[in-house]
């Protein structure tokens, strides 16, 4: 069995429920270790929570059950990364995946839920703002089944922003006209 493998494996929780890890040495904050990596860091934690993070801790004082961790001990990162398209998918009926997305370019229109009674699938509608030399046409393709607020900002500061609105999403019928403007925004009129 592979070093790390065993130390994967070897996660002891002691008698006070706190599991700990003992590095030999630890990539820390700048203000905690700012002449690189701490040596002998005791890492403890509670349920799925670090709980504290202390430096020079001779082995000599560690509780029973530390798990030792030999070397270098790196933090681990966060998962940052983005599914923003996903926010325009949600509500929508449709079992779209980010692949045919990749293929399509949508406009996504936010209408007040007093008038989405007037709205269809099917139906036109044209997409015009300052980035678009020319309006663009499209189709309704699916209005979403979830109310949410507005998200977009009106150009009129007196306008009601607190709206709760749905979510209706436009195919657009000349995508590579649009295909660096991503999140613009857009007014969109939707016809009979």
């Amino acid at each position: 069995m592979s070093r790390l493998r065993r130390l994967r494996e070897d996660i002891r929780v002691t008698v006070d429920g706190v599991r700990r890890w003992h590095a030999e040495r630890a990539w820390l904050a700048r203000s905690a270790s700012p002449d690189g990596p701490a040596r002998d860091v005791l890492i403890e934690a509670r349920g799925d929570r670090f709980t504290s993070v202390e430096p020079g801790v001779p082995a000599a004082r560690l509780p029973a059950g530390t798990v030792r961790l030999p070397g270098l001990t790196l933090p681990g990162m966060a998962n940052a990364h983005s599914h923003a398209f996903h926010r325009a998918l949600r509500g929508s009926g449709v079992g779209d995946t980010f692949w045919t997305w990749r293929d399509r370019m949508y406009a996504v229109a936010e209408v007040y839920e007093t008038d989405i009674g007037r709205v269809r699938a099917g139906q036109k509608a044209v997409v015009s703002g300052s980035l678009l030399p020319q309006p663009v046409t499209g189709i309704v393709e699916t209005i979403g089944s979830q109310v949410t607020r507005l998200s977009a900002l009106p150009d009129d500061p007196v306008q009601f922003t607190d709206g709760r609105v749905f979510r209706v999403r436009i195919r657009l019928d000349e995508p590579d006209r649009v295909a660096g403007l991503i999140n613009a925004k857009v007014s969109i009129r939707i016809g009979p």
